[in-house]
């Protein structure tokens, strides 16, 4: 069972409408690497929580950076770009394992790319582990 909490949290509703990266909150890994936060099974999660649209041809790409001083990030990881069409509420546009290495601060970064957003928000959060529901039928 994945487990989140606040703490893991760093964005809620964040609104993104300009072309070129809206960062989250940053994450420092050093100040919350209690046994309870940051282990081989944390994801990194970014999930598209209200529609996107835009007067173009836009795409939104999450991009995990990492840095030393919390002020110049650098890319980790990048994830795919996506076109606006695709970019609706629940959507899950990234879902990896934390890379291992990452320094001391973490941030997700919405690159929109082609032309502005006229609306969208994204939720990025850590998670300790992964949701593995199997539907079966009720009479089992």
């Amino acid at each position: 069972m994945p487990i989140s909490d606040n703490y893991l949290w760093l964005a809620e509703e964040k609104s993104v409408t300009s072309t070129g990266d809206t960062a989250s909150d940053s994450y420092d890994h050093q100040v919350n690497n209690d046994p309870g936060h940051m282990s081989a099974d944390t994801r990194v999660i970014v999930v598209v929580d209200t529609n996107v649209t835009s007067g173009g041809a836009a795409t939104v790409a999450a991009v995990l950076q990492d840095s030393d001083d919390n002020s110049s990030f650098a890319d980790v990881l990048v994830g795919k770009a996506h076109p606006k069409a695709s970019l609706v509420k629940g959507f899950e546009m990234l879902n990896t394992k934390l890379p291992i290495g990452i320094r001391q601060y973490s941030r997700v970064v919405f690159r929109v790319a082609t032309a502005a957003l006229t609306a969208g928000k994204f939720n990025a959060r850590y998670q300790l582990g992964q949701q593995r529901n199997i539907a079966r039928p009720s009479n089992v």
